[in-house]
């Protein structure tokens, strides 16, 4: 049963696939808190991501000049 919802949703576009419970549960993990590189910290409310709090130190990328605002 499971393959052919992975099969449905995989031909939907190549970012779509079926997540077990337990995948699931990993994922969340893996993409809670903060994100390297971005320079922030994120949480998901009422099914909507917000951004809790922003990097207030120079991105890796940014110029020296660069000030937060």
């Amino acid at each position: 049963m499971e393959s052919a919802i992975n099969g449905m949703l995989t031909s939907l576009d190549p970012h779509s696939s079926y997540m077990d419970s337990k995948s699931f549960r990993d994922m969340q993990v893996q993409t809670r808190g903060e994100f390297g590189g971005l320079g922030i910290e994120v949480t998901q409310e009422d099914g909507v991501v917000k951004v809790v709090t922003r990097s207030t130190t120079r991105p890796p990328r940014a110029p020296a000049s660069w000030r937060p605002t």
